[in-house]
């Protein structure tokens, strides 16, 4: 399939690397299925593929497959794909975390938020400024393919394991986009990034707080969501001036 879609020599170079993996060298065969399921192209095609509905359920295992050998290429891969999250996009999310794989690419995509924008900036404001932009594209799909993933999931008891490293990690950026004395460059950034993309959403924490509240139903009985809804805390949250009070709430 993939060589199908690329040139001539591109195609003979595929070949030769399914060729390769009939040899009867065991080193051999581990470096070239790493080199073939390192190829960024490879889920490309595979997504083209997508398309076709005859092909979506073999497609399906496939990226499983991938993923389950090769977590971290597939992992960012994936979240190369568009901030708009088409349908197909949402599927492969959803079928990971169905999988038994589940937990652990939600737990490779928490890690992933927790380490979001914490490399070093320059002092140049066009470097801060490409930073910026750069940080809210990364956490917004990072945080998309979450509620995605969690979404999906089938045991509730590993996604409790998980909320001592995820809430505070969805909190703080929340509360990036509410206040702090980067305020106005980052409500600026998210304001153009969320017209480029076509998102309707009131205000840029809300995608955050989304992926909050439904990791929280997930972990929790009705009566306990019902419970933030009815005193507040979810309005608060969205709130610069409340915002402490909420999470005041949500911690009790």
């Amino acid at each position: 399939m993939h060589a199908k879609s690329m040139k001539v020599p591109q195609a003979g170079e595929i070949r030769c690397l399914c060729e390769e993996l009939n040899s009867p060298d065991t080193e051999t065969l581990v470096k070239t299925r790493t080199k073939i399921t390192k190829v960024p192209k490879i889920l490309n095609t595979l997504y083209t593929y997508m398309q076709q509905s005859t092909h979506r359920p073999f497609l399906l295992r496939a990226v499983f497959l991938l993923t389950h050998f090769h977590q971290e290429p597939v992992t960012s891969s994936l979240l190369q794909k568009s901030l708009l999250m088409d349908s197909d996009t949402v599927e492969l999310w959803r079928s990971l975390g169905r999988s038994i794989l589940g937990i652990r690419i939600l737990r490779c995509l928490v890690e992933k938020l927790n380490r979001a924008g914490n490399h070093r900036l320059g002092t140049d404001s066009s470097t801060c400024g490409r930073h910026n932009r750069q940080t809210a594209v990364e956490t917004l799909t990072i945080t998309r393919a979450i509620s995605e993933v969690v979404l999906a999931l089938r045991s509730t008891e590993e996604l409790r394991q998980l909320l001592p490293h995820l809430l505070p990690s969805l909190l703080r950026w929340a509360r990036e986009m509410l206040g702090g004395e980067r305020l106005l460059l980052l409500m600026s950034t998210w304001r153009e990034l969320f017209l480029e993309c076509q998102m309707h959403v009131e205000k840029p924490c809300g995608v955050f707080l989304s992926a909050l509240e439904l990791v929280l139903g997930k972990c929790m009985a009705q009566k306990g969501t019902q419970l933030l809804v009815n005193r507040g805390v979810w309005a608060r949250l969205e709130d610069p001036l409340a915002h402490p009070e909420g999470v005041r709430l949500l911690s009790r």
